[in-house]
């Protein structure tokens, strides 16, 4: 989709499975790389209900160090790989994040924020409240 007014257009019944809006993907990339320890929407699929997100563990996160098993990850929420150092880590309950990982995730809209502070972490930039803190998502 070269323009976002007309990803309406790009649909299952032209036989779209998913539309990529360029211009969309293009602003998330900015957006990430001036962002640290906020959620980056990535990608939208299913009409925009969910999205591919991105957030980077900032230095000092109560998280660095721990194992991903200990995260009280919200419903409807999935970490699919954290990037490290420049490769793929594939996210096992195990997996240990770091100061500067990029933990990426789908998730529901609604579950954006509690993904956020359980993934970045209270207290730290982009983080929320805990008691905004959900159910427990996947691995």
């Amino acid at each position: 989709v070269n323009h976002p007014r007309n990803e309406w257009l790009f649909s299952e019944q032209w036989g779209v499975d998913q539309a990529v809006s360029i211009p969309n993907l293009m602003a998330a990339l900015v957006e990430e790389a001036v962002t640290v320890g906020d959620l980056v929407r990535l990608l939208r699929l299913e009409q925009g209900r969910i999205a591919l997100v991105e957030m980077t563990i900032p230095e000092g996160s109560p998280n660095a160090g721990r194992p991903l098993y200990e995260l009280r990850l919200p419903v409807d929420t999935a970490i699919v790989a954290v990037l490290r150092e420049g490769h793929v880590v594939i996210p096992q309950p195990e997996t240990v994040l770091a100061a500067g990982d990029e933990v990426l995730a789908l998730s529901s809209a609604e579950a954006e924020p509690a993904l956020r502070l359980a993934v970045v972490g209270e207290g730290m930039p982009g983080g929320t409240p805990a008691a905004e803190q959900g159910g427990t998502g996947a691995i």
